[in-house]
């Protein structure tokens, strides 16, 4: 199976694969509607801090960085949206412009 994400509850944006390793748009929180909370890095592959999330149930997604400025909630928000970019695909300009990171992106020339 390849790459796919969700989009975060709060902002609308894709929950990105760590790649580059560390960015803090991989960061989630995953709250499930039996309100079960996992929060860690998710893998690009459906995969929380190892859980697979794709048969786990429905849940709400959120960029770890959102979920705290939120207040941190911890109810179930409806499901999330698939990312249609995979949390992957993306053009240098759209990551730059739209995910911002500590240091920037840093691509091979």
């Amino acid at each position: 199976m390849g790459l796919f994400s969700w989009r975060c509850k709060i902002c609308k944006k894709e929950i990105l694969a760590p790649f580059p390793a560390g960015n803090k748009w991989s960061q989630a929180v995953v709250v499930f509607e039996n309100g079960d909370v996992h929060i860690g890095e998710y893998d690009g592959y459906g995969r929380i801090n190892g859980g697979d999330l794709v048969d786990a149930g429905i849940f709400t997604m959120y960029h770890r960085h959102c979920w705290e400025k939120a207040g941190k909630p911890m109810e179930f928000a409806g499901e999330s949206d698939y990312a249609e970019h995979q949390g992957y695909f993306f053009e240098e300009h759209e990551l730059r412009r739209d995910y911002p990171i500590e240091g920037g992106w840093k691509f091979d020339d």
